[in-house]
């Protein structure tokens, strides 16, 4: 159901998800009946990485499925500014807020124009059952929470190491998955790795409470299909001196998406 390769149709550097038929099933267990096929997928993608065999374009198409996945219960994506994806032809920096698991698994498709690719984990994460797999095969950057000063060090030494192969790095400042955007958490890795390696910053606002924290499956999270995804790219942001214009303009974007939107947190000033 899940195999081959898959790409998501972009309207005009938009994407929005077509008209989907909802089966009875998914309409009345969404969580079930999405999360059913997301560790289908997962594991399917983990037998290739086990073998080496997963490289960027399978996981992009993973990537797909699961967007695919989230729609047939009833989500419906709202995705734009990926023109400004497009226009970037160095390594560059994604940063933006960080609501759910759900940004995570779908902005590899959603940023393909820039593979190869990769993020900034949690150490745990590599560690978890047959996830271990996928996640070990993308390279990422582990931090382990338990000095903020190493995991500052590790993030900065890891991504320009990175950037400098031509790897272009995701990164939440706001470190773990919040509900709300509070521009006190939102930390200047991003702006302080970007002055580092002179890469762009493509600032990025999501919405992701379709796959919001907790409930029945725990880390896996409840499905609300009421609720729209909706991710936003802006204008490449290039920094100055120590970043703090870089970093400004980033908050500003983010929250006057989610003003926007009637998210929580946003701005309208």
């Amino acid at each position: 159901m899940f195999s081959g390769v898959a790409k998501l149709d972009f309207d005009n550097d938009e994407y929005r998800s077509p008209p989907t038929r909802v089966g009875w099933f998914a309409r009345w267990f969404p969580s079930l009946s999405f999360h059913c096929r997301f560790l289908w997928i997962v594991l399917a993608a983990s037998r290739l990485a086990k073998h080496g065999l997963y490289d960027d374009q399978a996981w992009q198409s993973s990537c797909t499925n699961i967007v695919r996945a989230l729609e047939r219960v009833g989500a419906r994506f709202e995705v734009t500014g990926l023109n400004h994806v497009r226009e970037v032809t160095t390594p560059c920096l994604v940063v933006g807020n960080h609501n759910s698991t759900l940004e995570t698994v779908v902005l590899p498709e959603l940023l393909r124009d820039l593979s190869p690719l990769t993020f900034v984990v949690f150490q745990r994460l590599l560690e978890v059952p047959v996830f271990k797999y996928v996640m070990r095969s993308r390279d990422p950057i582990a931090v382990r929470q338990i000095s903020a000063r190493d995991d500052f060090k590790a993030m900065l030494t890891g991504g320009v190491e990175r950037i400098e192969r031509g790897v272009s790095l995701i990164v939440f400042p706001e470190g773990d998955r919040m509900s709300t955007f509070e521009r006190a958490k939102f930390n200047t890795i991003g702006v302080k790795l970007a002055a580092r390696t002179q890469a762009p910053i493509i600032p990025l606002a999501v919405h992701t409470h379709a796959w919001p924290m907790g409930g029945p499956f725990g880390y896996l999270g409840r499905i609300d299909p009421s609720q729209p995804v909706r991710l936003a790219f802006g204008p490449p942001i290039h920094t100055t001196d120590r970043g703090a214009a870089a970093q400004d303009a980033l908050i500003a974007f983010i929250e006057a998406k989610l003003a926007e939107w009637g998210s929580p947190g946003g701005c309208s000033t």
